[in-house]
C-alpha cells in the first residue's frame, strides 16, 4: 500500500448505548480510531421520497488493516457521515481494509 495515496482523515465510531439523565437508554457514538485513508466516490443515486427526492452517495474507504464491524461503525469524514455497509480485508492478509460505505444526503447523522 502507497502511504501517498492516503490522503483523508476519517475517523471510525463505534456505536454504544449509554443512560441520559432520566434512566433512559439512548445511542450514542464515541470515536474509536482515526485512520489516514482513500476516500473514492462509488455511485450515486436519487429515489423519489414521500414528500421529497432523497440523494444517496456511496464511498469505498481504503486504509491500512483496522479491524471493523459494519453493524458497530460508522465512519465520519469531511463533516458527514456514512454508514458502514460491507467491510473487505484485501486478500484475507492483514494489510489493508476497504469499507464500502452509504450516506443519505439531507439526513441529519
Amino acid at each position: 500500500m502507497r502511504a501517498g495515496l492516503l490522503r483523508h482523515v476519517v475517523t471510525i465510531q463505534t456505536q454504544s448505548l449509554a443512560a441520559n439523565n432520566y434512566g433512559e437508554r439512548t445511542l450514542t457514538w464515541t470515536d474509536s480510531y482515526t485512520r489516514r485513508a482513500s476516500v473514492a466516490v462509488a455511485s450515486g443515486t436519487e429515489s423519489p421520497g414521500v414528500e421529497q427526492t432523497r440523494a444517496e452517495r456511496a464511498i469505498v474507504v481504503t486504509m491500512r488493516y483496522t479491524d471493523i464491524d459494519a453493524r458497530m461503525n460508522r465512519i465520519k469524514w469531511d463533516n458527514r457521515v456514512f454508514g458502514v455497509v460491507a467491510v473487505d480485508h484485501a486478500d484475507s492478509r492483514k494489510i489493508e481494509t476497504r469499507l464500502t460505505c452509504r450516506e443519505i444526503v439531507g439526513q441529519t447523522p
